[in-house]
Formats: C-alpha cells, sequence, structure tokens
C-alpha cells in the first residue's frame, strides 16, 4: 500500500497553491459561516467577490463575474 503524503502549506499540493489567484462568489444565508468561508479563502489566495445570503442574487453575480468557485 503506498502512503498518502501531506502537502506541505503552501507547497505545491497545498490548497493555497491550488486556489491562488482564483475568485469566489460565496452564497450562504448563516453570517458567521459565511464570513469563516471568506476568511479561509482569502488566507488561501482566493478573491472573495461577493457574499449574499440570497440564491437570486447570488446567481445573477455568477452570471456577471463569473467566478472561478
Amino acid at each position: 500500500m503506498r502512503a498518502v503524503s501531506n502537502p506541505e502549506p503552501g507547497g505545491e499540493g497545498s490548497a493555497e497553491a491550488r486556489l491562488a489567484g482564483r475568485r469566489a462568489v460565496i452564497v450562504e444565508d448563516h453570517r458567521l459561516f459565511a464570513d469563516f468561508m471568506a476568511a479561509c479563502l482569502k488566507e488561501w489566495g482566493v478573491e472573495v467577490l461577493l457574499h449574499t445570503a440570497s440564491g437570486i442574487e447570488g446567481l445573477k453575480a455568477v452570471r456577471e463575474r463569473q467566478p472561478d468557485l
């Protein structure tokens, strides 16, 4: 059985490396969770374009801004 390696933080296979430079729209009605997601994404180099609690607003933002995530 092959061992699974855990990538170093910020290394080539890390979340930071895979997500850096991407753009996201957060659609979440629970403010605390949305703030947590935004903080994590920003720490990983993702630009958070918008946070909205409304699905309709979220769809509109995705159409207009065309985020990666």
